[in-house]
């Protein structure tokens, strides 16, 4: 797939996750689409069409507005799979996350 196109869904799906945010939608919907986010990210990361740190900040954005704009009740399982995104910035360091590990979160997430 072209880098534009890529990078065009990433774009897209993290402005969906954005008014997920501030609707009133379930918060299954929200999850899901992170999910989705994580596998996108994943493929862009494999294709070498987004850095470890462009991926993160994704995830550490998104998780700020959860924070603080949203009370939405998240399962422990969204928070582990946005937790984990959130450290792609240290891909291939010491304590940084397994894309094996993230991939099969984001699927449990999805086959819900």
């Amino acid at each position: 797939m072209k880098k534009s196109l890529r990078q065009s869904i990433i774009k897209s799906r993290v402005k969906l996750i954005h008014a997920y945010l501030f609707k009133r939608v379930p918060a299954r919907f929200l999850a899901h689409e992170v999910a989705m986010l994580v596998l996108d990210v994943l493929e862009a990361l494999r294709d070498k069409m987004l850095t470890p740190k462009e991926a993160s900040r994704y995830f550490v954005n998104i998780a700020y507005k959860i924070d603080s704009k949203t009370d939405k009740k998240l399962s422990d399982g969204f928070q582990q799979v946005l937790a984990e995104a959130m450290l792609l910035d240290e891909l291939n360091k010491k304590y940084g996350p397994s894309l094996k590990e993230l991939r099969r979160l984001a699927l449990v997430i999805l086959d819900r």
